[in-house]
């Protein structure tokens, strides 16, 4: 869950090490979503990446977005 992740991994966006803004909209384009909380995929599941805790992290939204899914892991 969001929870475990957060416990487990903290609140700073593990792609800038930024603290991320847990009570603003998720939702693209309300208020400063981009700052909110995505949980990405380290080995992206695009790329046939697990669906665990270990292998997810806290990130701001617009960093996953910039992120995407890298060809080269």
């Amino acid at each position: 869950t969001e929870k475990q992740v957060l416990e487990l991994y903290g609140t700073d966006c593990h792609i800038c090490i930024k603290p991320i803004d847990l009570k603003t909209s998720r939702r693209v384009g309300y208020g400063e979503w981009q700052w909110g909380l995505h949980i990405d995929h380290i080995i992206p599941i695009a790329h046939n990446g697990p669906d665990t805790l270990e292998n997810v992290r806290p990130a701001h939204a617009i960093c996953n977005i910039k992120r995407g899914a890298p060809s080269q892991l």
